[in-house]
């Protein structure tokens, strides 16, 4: 607080705060007083009670397969750079005795005159097949020939069930005149099932189709379009020569109706052979390829063999899986019984 003198007795005083230009009397001499104006006390600014650091770091962070570079001490001699650059300069003096050495030999070494030369051979032409050569044929490795393709395309078909709520849809393929094979999840709906068959061609039909057979566990069905016209069937394969990283082709509708109504074919690679166990069926592993909508249609090797049946995946992962063939050929085994 501010201290202020009597002007009669001079008496120190100390005098409180917001006090200035009031009338007091002095407590030593009983003399009335006036009190000048005090200045105003500073203000106090609140501090947060805690500040988060947005330092700038003084190095930008490593990538995790970068290695600490080892200090350079200062004033140290870095003997690494001296030994290189001593063998670099011992390097340069054996290249330039050598250029010398080699001028002098070039020129106390006599050149033969053309005189002295014997006949010069000349080089027989190389030998040419008889015959007419035809060239090479061009090859690509993995594509999956046209005829293949236009076969498979035509033999799947779209699975779409009419319900109350909407259109619930998958993909199939024939196996037999009239009857397609597709996934139980597919058609376990109530509702008017109808197979589309060369959907999104000029030569697309629909068809009544009624379910004959189904294995829940297995998520297998038979369907059966009645007076539909087969335009190919497929024939079930199997497994037993596939392996890790080959490539394999799904045939479906992925999406249903909302990119379209023609057929994708998508190329992928086996990841796995999932021989049963917890899942309960002999799966192939594929590394993406399939969406939903996919479900029941065929998965082929590069011959157009059928070596599975798109059934699931794990969303936002490229782990995706397919019925393998043995299951559908023991499937179609049991409804023959």
């Amino acid at each position: 607080m501010p201290v202020v003198h009597c002007p009669t007795c001079r008496q120190a005083l100390t005098v409180g705060d917001g006090l200035g230009g009031t009338v007091v009397t002095c407590p030593a001499c009983q003399q009335p007083m006036t009190l000048p104006p005090m200045p105003a006390a500073p203000a106090v600014v609140a501090q947060p009670d805690f500040v988060e650091s947005f330092a700038v770091p003084s190095r930008p962070p490593r990538r995790e397969y970068e290695a600490d570079p080892a200090p350079l001490r200062v004033g140290s001699t870095n003997w690494t750079l001296v030994a290189l650059g001593g063998g670099a300069a011992a390097l340069l003096g054996m290249v330039v005795v050598g250029v010398v050495v080699w001028v002098l030999v070039g020129r106390t070494t006599a050149t033969p005159s053309t005189k002295d030369k014997g006949p010069v051979a000349k080089s027989a032409p190389a030998p040419q097949p008889k015959g007419k050569v035809e060239p090479l044929a061009a090859t690509t490795p993995g594509r999956m020939d046209d005829a293949n393709l236009a076969r498979i395309k035509k033999a799947t078909v779209y699975v779409r069930i009419r319900t109350a709520k909407g259109v619930s849809s998958g993909s199939g393929f024939f196996v037999e005149p009239g009857l397609i094979v597709t996934n139980h999840h597919v058609i376990n709906h109530p509702g008017r099932l109808e197979v589309v068959t060369q959907s999104g061609t000029v030569e697309t039909r629909t068809y009544p189709a009624r379910v004959l057979f189904q294995d829940a566990t297995k998520d297998l069905a038979l369907v059966e379009a009645a007076g539909a016209t087969t335009p190919g069937v497929l024939q079930v394969g199997d497994t037993t020569a596939l392996r890790e990283t080959h490539e394999v082709y799904a045939f479906g509708f992925p999406l249903g109706e909302r990119v379209g109504q023609e057929i994708t074919v998508t190329k992928t690679t086996v990841s796995s052979i999932r021989t049963g166990g917890d899942r309960k069926r002999r799966e192939v592993q594929l590394n993406g390829g399939l969406e939903h909508g996919n479900s029941g249609g065929p998965v082929t090797d590069v011959t157009g063999r059928v070596v599975g049946v798109a059934v699931s995946k794990f969303d936002n992962t490229s782990v995706h899986f397919a019925i393998a063939a043995e299951e559908v050929t023991q499937f179609l085994a049991r409804y023959e019984r």
